[in-house]
């Protein structure tokens, strides 16, 4: 019976063996595989957030002019 070593040792694993080779590849790709999606989502946010600030200059650029030809047109 196999015990983690800093487990709280209410479980036990009778099946524990070491994964192979091609599971631990598979594991290392996955897990790059999020970071650089994490890398992107980040990206996207901030173009995002930079589209919006935009859009909002836009508007009230929009708004300013609207106004000017109201008042002066």
């Amino acid at each position: 019976m196999w015990q983690e070593p800093n487990g709280c040792n209410f479980f036990s694993w009778y099946d524990k063996e070491d994964g192979t080779l091609w599971q631990k590849r598979a594991l290392l790709e996955a897990r790059d595989e999020i970071r650089e999606q994490s890398l992107v989502i980040e990206q996207l946010k901030e173009t995002i957030a930079e589209l919006r600030s935009n859009l909002e200059k836009k508007e009230n650029e929009d708004e300013i002019v609207r106004k000017f030809e109201e008042f002066f047109v």
